[in-house]
């Protein structure tokens, strides 16, 4: 919601839609690895959640609309994928933009259970 009264404001608001994070998965909270999804099924996932973004901001619009909030030239929106830039990186690129502000002992001393029939 504060992303549309920011756009109803003048701002260029920016949804993110993550089609790299699906490919990786969460498993934040579990105790074993995640079954692995296939990429059909990821992909499919994707395509929803990006074109079910794409209607909520059709509704907010309508919801502005009704409310006084003509849109104006200089407002803008923009519906990203984050696998547009997150899968051109290679591992090397990635630990150079990210390896800076991550301690390795951290994320060592994590206690993550991973299946050994994986």
């Amino acid at each position: 919601m504060v992303l549309f009264w920011l756009y109803n404001h003048g701002h260029h608001a920016v949804s993110l839609v993550g089609g790299a994070t699906a490919r990786v998965g969460d498993p934040s909270g579990r105790l074993t690895s995640r079954e692995r999804t296939q990429t059909s099924v990821q992909e499919a996932n994707f395509q929803a959640l990006y074109k079910e973004v794409g209607r909520v901001w059709k509704n907010a619009a309508k919801y502005g609309e009704r409310h006084g909030y003509e849109p104006k030239p200089n407002w803008k929106k923009t519906l990203l994928d984050n696998a547009d830039w997150l899968l051109k990186l290679n591992v090397v690129s990635f630990l150079q933009m990210l390896g800076s502000g991550m301690r390795v002992g951290t994320m060592l001393g994590r206690d993550t259970y991973v299946s050994p029939l994986r």
